[in-house]
């Protein structure tokens, strides 16, 4: 029986060991490379790196990564949504810092995915906004000019930060231990879920409807009418 157990072991230990050679390192200097990118308005990005997100009249994508990364990561344009991800099957190791550059005229939708990081370098003008974080992503931005919907949603333990700027209507929701801050964005209406022990910061100057199951808390500015809706610890307290 013990010898069997060992046998076991050993053929675990193997196994991972094969698994951990086949993951590809990254390998030589960072080189820059641009990829060709028809229409799109919506971003989706699952690397393990830093998106840098520009809306501007060019269309643009740059990938900085070693050789040999560049060459597993994937980039594709499908019914307007840009999604950036490494290849199906390849397993990526310890590689030097991936930089990620995007620039287009129409931003309607950023989502990341895994420990991909996104920071937006200028205002965002449009009509409807949505974000989204599957994971422990961070994504910043700085103004937002939304005429009708902003919407954010995170799964996991992302944070989402924006500096400043209003919308027609907010619906913001978390689910884990992430945190959602939109203080500074100026909205009259705002519906806010959080299940769990997240906590969503926002301004609602005539309507906030609060739905919190868990230990999750929301602060908010402005004086609106507020409705709660709280199953369990969790809180909604006035911003001060």
């Amino acid at each position: 029986m013990k010898n069997k157990l060992l046998a076991i072991l050993m053929l675990f230990i193997c196994s991972y060991a094969m698994v951990s050679c086949q993951k590809i390192k990254g390998d030589g200097p960072i080189v820059k490379e641009e990829r060709q990118v028809t229409e799109f308005s919506r971003i989706s990005a699952s690397l393990d790196g830093t998106n840098y997100v520009t809306q501007e009249g060019e269309r643009k994508l740059t990938i900085e990564a070693q050789q040999n990364i560049l060459d597993v990561i994937e980039t594709r344009v499908v019914d307007g949504r840009l999604s950036i991800y490494f290849k199906n099957g390849k397993r990526i190791g310890r590689h030097d810092p991936i930089v990620v550059r995007i620039s287009t005229p129409v931003i309607n939708d950023l989502d990341l995915q895994g420990s991909s990081d996104m920071l937006v370098t200028n205002d965002i003008n449009t009509n409807e906004l949505k974000l989204n974080i599957s994971g422990s992503g961070e994504m910043k931005l700085k103004q937002v000019q939304v005429t009708q919907g902003l919407y954010a949603n995170i799964s996991g333990s992302g944070n989402i930060l924006a500096l400043g700027g209003t919308a027609a209507y907010g619906n913001f929701s978390v689910s884990g231990s992430g945190s959602i801050n939109l203080l500074p964005v100026i909205i009259p209406k705002v519906e806010a879920h959080i299940g769990g022990s997240g906590n969503i910061r926002t301004t609602a100057t005539n309507q906030l409807d609060v739905h919190i199951s868990g230990s999750g808390n929301l602060w908010y500015g402005g004086n609106p009418v507020l409705s709660t809706h709280i199953s369990g610890s969790g809180n909604v307290r006035k911003n001060q």
